[in-house]
């Protein structure tokens, strides 16, 4: 193929290929546009010379056991807008280089469990044409930036499965396509009862379908705006949390809600009847202890979209199909 001079499109995945990334690509096809890669054997890390692939818009190679580190070479390509790494065994830190990628669309690096570092202050204000941030199952810590909400047309939040810490301050209200946010499996600040205040925040996003909290570390109270989220969401994981005090009766608003997990907290006090308990546990033909809902409805119940896996995951027909439309992209 060192003769394919012209060739703009490249699509492999989904094969047995191995041996190492391509180092010639970025001299045998310097138009290079679209470069798919995904699913395959391929080792070696991803080769300094792809920062010569300036025209290139589209990087996806997923699932591959590259290894080795994100190079600076890739902030050269000024022109990307999909960057999927995730399952590529790279470790090490996201290089400075790559947020000057500004026209980053998808941003998907989970499933490398070795990729750390904290995410800059401006990081949503680096990314305004951000859909899709993936960065779950790594060890990023650090607070969530509060920029993150200049990233407006965000549809797709996965953070979970990190070290993040501190207190959640964002205000959520301005990604008023957000349908997906996953913030569980972190260290947030459990002290004073405004652990879950950015809640009332999420209540802006329309779109909102699946809120997941869950072994979050969050503290304090469930606010009754939990009642004013949108009644789009089928899927509320607060659990093994440590919120106390009432349920809130609001929660019967959310008149779609097909999955709600609060076990493993600190809640006292009765279940309200407005959420309707009794009809979801006959559904589920699940034995009605309290607040033990939550853990068995996740073993029957999950959630309507692809399973949490990385972007490259997704048929190619849906991942065009979601791309702006208010569902989730995994």
């Amino acid at each position: 193929m060192s003769h394919c001079s012209n060739l703009r499109d490249l699509r492999v995945h989904e094969n047995k290929l191995v041996g190492e990334f391509p180092k010639e690509l970025a001299y045998s096809m310097p138009i290079l546009v679209t470069l798919y890669v995904s699913k395959n054997n391929l080792t070696g890390g991803i080769p300094l010379s792809i920062g010569n692939l300036t025209s290139l818009e589209e990087l996806r190679a997923s699932y591959n056991p590259l290894g080795g580190s994100i190079p600076d070479a890739l902030g050269q390509l000024g022109n990307l807008k999909i960057l999927g790494l995730g399952a590529t065994q790279i470790s090490g830190t996201i290089p400075p280089s790559l947020y000057n990628l500004s026209l980053l669309q998808i941003l998907s690096v989970p499933f490398n469990y070795q990729l750390r570092g904290s995410l800059p202050p401006k990081f949503g204000l680096m990314f305004p044409h951000l859909q899709v941030l993936q960065l779950y199952k790594n060890q990023f810590d650090g607070p969530i930036p509060l920029s993150i909400s200049n990233s407006s047309q965000l549809v797709t939040l996965e953070l979970d499965d990190n070290n993040f810490t501190g207190k959640v301050r964002n205000d959520f209200g301005n990604l008023k396509n957000l349908s997906w946010i996953n913030l569980g499996y972190n260290n947030f600040e459990t002290t004073g009862s405004d652990g879950l205040a950015f809640l009332s925040s999420l209540t802006n996003c329309s779109n909102l379908e699946n809120v997941m909290l869950e072994n979050g570390q969050f503290g304090g109270v469930l606010p009754d705006s939990v009642g004013n989220l949108s009644t789009s969401v089928y899927y509320l994981a607060l659990d093994i949390n440590q919120l106390y005090g009432s349920i809130p009766s609001t929660i019967g608003n959310l008149v779609n809600l097909e999955v709600l997990a609060l076990n493993d907290n600190l809640f006292t006090g009765p279940i309200p009847g407005s959420i309707g308990l009794s009809e979801l546990i006959s559904l589920a033909g699940l034995d009605p202890y309290v607040l033990g809902l939550g853990r068995d409805m996740h073993t029957l119940i999950k959630p309507r979209d692809q399973t949490h896996l990385p972007f490259d995951n997704v048929e190619r027909k849906q991942e065009s199909n979601h791309l702006g439309n208010g569902h989730r992209i995994p």
